[in-house]
């Protein structure tokens, strides 16, 4: 019986000895689940790119453009800056008359404002705060009374930059002039396709339709090497490299530039361009020149010295200004950076910018938005109100003569 015993066990051990050699043991760290390489084939061929969405907005835009010029039977030098006005005026101009529109309801209620401000000074200097943080203190009350009135009254700071909804059109239309045309990549190709073939589409013409030359080549080549790029992802960008310029656009420019897919040989529209965009960066008054190019002086000595010297508070102005400057740097960088795009690049450029600066001198005339600040009472008036006298005595002067 011992011995039967013993066999018994010796069996049952055996048999879980050999499930437990059958049962896979896994180490820590590593999970279980073993993907199959069918499923990371599939999953690496399903791939998304933007690019050809933004390829078919830009060619639907070339396609307008030169439907605008068959019908319009213009010459491309006025073609092209009749669509940069349309672009202006169409998706640009309502968000620039929105902010204007938003500037001048802040600039009415300018009285409520400086009321609060007078009010504010008041209270600071009544809490006995120390002087060379009361500049500090009123900026920072006052800025919190003013972001709850524009909360109350619609007028956030935030809509004021709804122009900024216009760029992607600007960008796909100028792209789609700098396609035409024959020129290097835009921005909108090299955010899309990445920095790596930046190089290759900067040359100044694009192969011909009928010879796709090497860069077309190289590039499906390299597109088809990648695992995971399907080759249907590359074919506009393909195209896009490979296409042709507008026959018409070297023969139809004016002036000194005839020819709209070669630079402007006197680099006139570039440095026009310049100016163009400085004009519009530049402050329009002498306090807002006086803060982007100097510290603001005061001529009033009667005013503590403390609270002139916030060096907290100056850290917010400076930046601001820091910007400004670096958005004027860039306004005139502009022209000499790009000397050698197409001059049609330049034209629709230039016009865009122009349409764009007349339209807002255009509704600073006929919608003013400047606040005049109210003159405050000294308290040292007249208790009394003094007659008006009437235009035509003081034509004659009969009010001066006292009668004896």
């Amino acid at each position: 019986m011992t011995s039967s015993n013993g066999l018994r066990s010796l069996r049952a051990t055996s048999f879980i000895g050999a499930l437990g050699h059958c049962r896979p043991r896994l180490e820590p760290g590593i999970s279980s689940r073993v993907q199959s390489p069918l499923r990371t084939s599939q999953r690496m061929q399903r791939s998304f790119h933007i690019q050809p969405a933004i390829s078919a907005a830009i060619e639907g835009t070339q396609e307008i453009l030169l439907n605008i010029h068959a019908v319009t039977n213009t010459p491309w030098c006025l073609t092209i800056p009749l669509f940069a006005v349309g672009v202006s005026v169409f998706f640009r101009l309502p968000c620039t008359i929105y902010a204007h529109d938003i500037l001048q309801r802040r600039s009415k209620h300018a009285v409520i404002i400086q009321a609060c401000n007078a009010r504010i000074q008041r209270d600071v200097q009544r809490e006995g705060i120390f002087p060379t943080k009361r500049l500090r203190e009123v900026k920072a009350r006052q800025e919190k009374v003013i972001r709850r009135l524009y909360a109350k009254l619609g007028l956030q700071e935030w809509k004021l930059y709804g122009s900024l909804l216009s760029l992607p059109f600007w960008l796909t239309a100028i792209d789609a002039v700098r396609r035409l045309c024959g020129g290097p990549r835009g921005l909108l190709a090299s955010l899309v396709a990445g920095p790596r073939d930046a190089g290759a589409g900067g040359s100044g013409t694009a192969e011909s339709a009928g010879a796709p030359g090497p860069l077309a080549t190289t590039t499906s080549g390299a597109a088809s090497d990648i695992p995971g790029i399907d080759s249907t992802a590359t074919s506009g960008m393909v195209e896009t490299l490979t296409q042709a310029a507008e026959p018409s656009m070297a023969v139809e420019g004016c002036l000194w530039f005839p020819d709209l897919t070669i630079a402007d040989p006197y680099h006139i529209l570039p440095f026009a361009l310049s100016i163009t965009l400085v004009a519009h960066v530049i402050p329009k008054s002498g306090d807002g020149i006086r803060a982007l190019f100097g510290p603001k002086t005061t001529t009033d000595q009667s005013a503590p010295s403390a609270l002139t010297d916030d060096d907290k508070l100056a850290i917010g102005e400076k930046t601001r200004s820091f910007f400004h400057r670096v958005l004027l740097v860039a306004a005139i960088a502009v022209g000499p950076a790009t000397l050698n795009l197409p001059a049609a690049v330049h034209l629709y450029w230039l016009s865009s910018s122009a349409t764009n600066w007349i339209s807002g001198k255009i509704l600073k005339h006929f919608k003013p938005a400047s606040s005049v600040l109210q003159v405050r009472c000294t308290g040292t008036e007249l208790p009394v109100i003094r007659p008006q006298r009437r235009p035509e005595d003081a034509l004659s002067g009969k009010g001066d003569k006292v009668e004896r």
